[in-house]
């Protein structure tokens, strides 16, 4: 919706105080407040109606209550004038600030389970405040090379196992050119015991497989020899790396 008009809608607003002004004498009058909305409602255009004129209300004021609440909590917490919240809001009905201290609490409230469970959810609120902060050591922040990062974790997870899990990792299953167990075996997380590795079988083969299937291509070798290594055999490396590929 266009600035003007909403400038316009809020000037009309501000002028009709019994619509917001708690201590006005018509602020009560149901039917003075109707005309009032009635006077606002040509603002919005042809199509609008008395419902379209309160929502809209509706909207600019909780707008700005919410951002009027960041200004005053910043301001409570002593930050410098520097660093106080600025508003988002381009518009700011300031008139409505006096109203502040006569909105509706709790004790207002019909419903008395509702005041009830408003009340325990400010107690709450408050209790957390007052608790102290947890001191927390993030590992989340890692401020070495990218290419380090995978061995770094697990040698952070080996160092951590007692502490963290009462567990001893005594294996680790890796490539055949793993630099983690290198790192662990220099760093040995546990004094009397040295980690033992174990070859990764699927990482072997795929390497295999990867190898044999680039030499289709090679002219190096007998076209005939090449022929041998086709994608199916590829499919089962185990069962035809012994057999099929014996004396390529």
């Amino acid at each position: 919706m266009d600035r003007e008009i909403i400038t316009c809608f809020i000037e009309r607003y501000k002028y009709h105080s019994c619509l917001w002004d708690v201590s006005n004498p018509d602020y009560m009058n149901k039917s003075k407040r109707i005309n009032a909305l009635q006077d606002i409602v040509p603002i919005l255009g042809e199509s609008a109606t008395i419902d379209t004129v309160r929502k809209k209300i509706d909207v600019l004021r909780n707008g700005y209550y919410r951002e009027h609440k960041k200004v005053n909590a910043s301001l409570s917490a002593g930050t410098s004038a520097d660093n106080v919240y600025r508003p988002t809001l381009w518009y700011w009905m300031s008139f409505l600030s006096s109203q502040e201290a006569s909105r509706p609490g709790i004790d207002d409230l019909a419903d008395p389970v509702l005041k009830i469970n408003i009340a325990l959810y400010v107690h709450r609120q408050k209790k957390q405040k007052k608790e102290p902060k947890k001191k927390h050591k993030c590992y989340k922040n890692y401020s070495g090379p990218s290419t380090a990062m995978e061995s770094t974790i697990i040698l952070e997870g080996f160092k951590c196992s007692i502490a963290m899990h009462n567990l001893i990792y005594g294996r680790i299953i890796s490539d055949g050119d793993s630099g983690t167990y290198i790192q662990l075996l220099t760093c040995r997380p546990y004094s009397d015991i040295t980690v033992e590795k174990i070859e990764c079988r699927n990482h072997l083969l795929r390497n295999f497989c990867n190898k044999l299937t680039a030499l289709q291509t090679d002219t190096k070798f007998i076209l005939n020899h090449r022929k041998v290594i086709t994608q199916k055999k590829n499919n089962d490396p185990e069962k035809n790396c012994s057999t099929n590929y014996k004396g390529i």
